[in-house]
């Protein structure tokens, strides 16, 4: 009975622990803004003016620790961090980068998407997972009057637009797996502006094998600033932001305790957090640990042996 017990136990884990080698992606392109820049600004200026590490920042991002999308690349894909595109990688986003052109310097969405059009020959592969993270800086534009003259009805409708449309660009070149976040501010501004997204997104005419997972940043911070331990959080005691309120070291900055880095940026703890809700939208689970595949090796060892015995028996029982 107690073997019969353990196979089984091996089996239902082995049903529980999903093993998602297959539905991986081959490569992981990022487009956006500060939320998920991996370097890209520092290449253009040559320097980390907006972002120093002396401040605390980590090598090329804007937080004290890693970002979602080089989490999902390093400890969940394919084991090495998201790259600049400028340096030769697939992530194009640019901090400060808006999905409505504004003719500034910083690449907006759809020159985001130029560049990779014209990096991979206007070819998107298939098995790629494509991410499309923005709309936080159109906020602050509307917020600053920054909308080109559009009144901000109009500029909202833009902005879901833009951010829908990119959906169809990257389809039309043949990319069929998206990942498309929401609006990350939680103001009646952003409220309305995530309304108009998600109108702008279920009017869509997609392919029929096209995946389109949707993430909202609202959700998220509404549910991690009322229960931090739900999502593995330690709980938000200190206020404000915790850039020069600790030290910077070899280790990085300890910013426990706090919900916001700089006062636009979300600590390490909540990029950590905000990655495992993301794989959980997307459906999938990281790999087992090395104990929980010990347990199902030895399993799946027990039901060989209790197999065996079973055979035994039954060529006793005919003789």
């Amino acid at each position: 009975m107690k073997l019969c017990r353990a196979a089984l136990t091996a089996i239902a884990l082995m049903a529980a622990v999903p093993l998602f080698a297959a539905e991986r992606p081959s490569q992981l392109f990022v487009f956006g803004d500060s939320l998920v820049d991996v370097g890209n600004v520092n290449a253009a200026v040559g320097s980390d003016v907006f972002n120093p590490r002396s401040a605390g920042y980590v090598p090329g991002q804007f937080s004290n620790g890693p970002n979602y999308t080089t989490l999902l690349s390093r400890n969940f894909f394919f084991g090495s961090p998201s790259r600049p595109s400028l340096l030769g990688g697939t992530n194009f986003a640019f901090g400060g980068a808006r999905a409505v052109a504004n003719g500034d310097a910083i690449p907006d969405l759809n020159l985001q998407l130029a560049a990779f059009g014209a990096a991979y020959g206007g070819v998107a592969d298939p098995d790629a997972l494509y991410v499309i993270n923005m709309g936080g800086n159109d906020i602050f534009a509307v917020g600053a009057g920054d909308t080109g003259g559009l009144g901000a009805a109009a500029y909202l409708a833009s902005v879901a637009s833009t951010i829908a449309g990119s959906v169809t660009t990257l389809q039309a070149a043949g990319a069929r797996r998206f990942l498309v976040t929401g609006i990350p501010q939680t103001t009646t501004t952003g409220f309305a502006a995530q309304s108009l997204l998600t109108s702008a997104l279920d009017g869509l005419t997609l392919a029929p094998d096209t995946e389109l997972t949707r993430f909202s940043y609202q959700s998220f911070f509404i549910g991690l600033a009322s229960n931090p331990a739900a999502f593995g959080v330690a709980p938000f005691t200190e206020t404000g932001n915790c850039i020069g309120k600790r030290p910077v070291t070899n280790l990085g900055t300890d910013c426990t305790g706090y919900f916001s880095f700089d006062g636009i940026h979300p600590t390490a703890q909540v990029q950590g957090a905000l990655y495992r809700s993301v794989l959980g939208q997307l459906g999938l689970a990281a790999v087992p640990e090395p104990s929980t595949w010990a347990l199902l090796i030895g399993g799946f060892g027990l039901v060989g042996t209790a197999q065996r015995l079973r055979r035994r028996r039954r060529r006793a029982l005919a003789v």
